[in-house]
């Protein structure tokens, strides 16, 4: 819960910045949070968009990566 108040939503997904904290627990003691972390769901499974099958494979067509192993692969038939 903490990460997702710190996190940047970048549309598809959450950028989570780099925790540059120090050992300085003043705010979380004397000061309080600026938003309850208990307020925020948690970020699971269940409470993101699920892809089926057939946008799985389509997402992972769109890797360099897989691109260039289904190329070797035709071009080698």
């Amino acid at each position: 819960r903490e990460e997702m108040l710190c996190a940047e939503d970048q549309g598809h997904y959450f950028r989570v910045v780099a925790d540059a904290r120090d050992l300085n627990y003043t705010i979380f003691t004397t000061e309080g949070m600026p938003t309850d972390p208990a307020s925020i769901s948690d970020y699971n499974s269940h409470s993101t968009t699920r892809l089926t099958l057939g946008e799985t494979v389509a997402l992972l067509r769109k890797l360099p990566e897989v691109q260039a192993a289904l190329a070797s692969i035709k071009g080698g038939a």
